[in-house]
Parts: structure tokens; C-alpha cells; sequence
């Protein structure tokens, strides 16, 4: 990959963290895929939820964890899917994963995406959110593929 595919930002607070998913929803297409990783509490559903307010989605932006995925209906809809609860994982899994992935209507958000490893389209952008501190995250965003590599430059200008 080449250095402009990459970027690190480093979000102070969880205002600062949905203000950068916010960026990311502003800058999607229909067919993007947000593939976001993370540990438990590094605020994942905080960036989903700015995802969703770029996207122009309204309302409240559930954590899927109990449903596996949510949709939310806006000018650019978003698809939340979280891949964490493996006994729910295998029965979306069995449902089939490609038809969720193919909807080039919809914005796909995957929280846990590296549970997916393997079974994700070639172009999607990663977002890796590594805790630094109580609040401080800093967020590494990689883009894989031609609509990704577009929508990383759009969303976070290269300094």
C-alpha cells in the first residue's frame, strides 16, 4: 500500500472520535464498507454513531450487539453490523454474509470486522482504534481498494 492509503489520527475525547466518524459518514458512498476493530470500550459504537450523523442518518445508534445488525434508513443508509457475539455470528454467517455486504444502497459499518478475516471484500476501509488513554484513542485508517482509497482522502485529507 502505498503511504496515501494510510492515515493516523489521534482523537482526545469521545467527541473528538465521533466527529471522525463523522467525516467518514460524510465522505461515504452506497456500497462503501467500514470495517472498524477495536478492543471492548475503545469506542467503536461512539464512531459508528458519528458515521451515521455524516450519513444523515437520525436518531438514536444502538449498539447491534444483541441483534447482529441494525438498519438505519437515511439519504445514504447505514448497515451496523457487530460481528462480536460468536453464537449470533454463526447464525448471520448461515444466513449469508454476502447478502448484507452486496447492498450497494447502504454504507456497511462492521464493528469487530477482524472476527470476519477473511470472509470481507477486498475494498473496504479499516478503521483500528488503539486506547492511549481514559479518553485519548488514536485511529489508524487504511484503505483497501479504489472506493476505499477515495474515501479515506475525502474523509481525512492528506497533511
Amino acid at each position: 500500500m502505498s503511504v496515501d492509503s494510510e492515515r493516523a489520527v489521534n482523537c482526545v475525547s469521545q467527541e473528538a472520535t465521533r466527529e471522525l466518524g463523522r467525516c467518514l459518514g460524510a465522505a461515504a458512498r452506497p456500497g462503501d464498507l467500514i470495517a472498524v476493530v477495536g478492543p471492548l470500550g475503545a469506542g467503536k459504537t461512539v464512531l459508528a454513531r458519528g458515521v451515521a450523523a455524516g450519513l444523515g442518518v437520525d436518531g438514536f445508534i444502538p449498539s447491534p450487539s444483541f441483534h447482529i445488525c441494525l438498519e438505519h434508513p437515511g439519504p445514504v443508509p447505514m448497515r451496523h453490523v457487530d460481528a462480536y457475539l460468536s453464537d449470533k455470528l454463526d447464525a448471520f454467517l448461515d444466513e449469508g454474509l454476502g447478502d448484507w455486504l452486496d447492498d450497494d444502497g447502504s454504507c456497511v459499518l462492521i464493528e469487530w470486522a477482524d472476527r470476519l478475516a477473511g470472509l470481507l471484500p477486498a475494498d473496504r476501509l479499516e478503521v483500528r482504534i488503539e486506547v492511549v488513554g481514559e479518553e485519548e484513542r488514536t485511529v489508524l485508517l487504511r484503505a483497501h481498494g479504489p472506493g476505499s482509497l477515495r474515501h479515506l482522502a475525502e474523509a481525512v485529507p492528506a497533511p
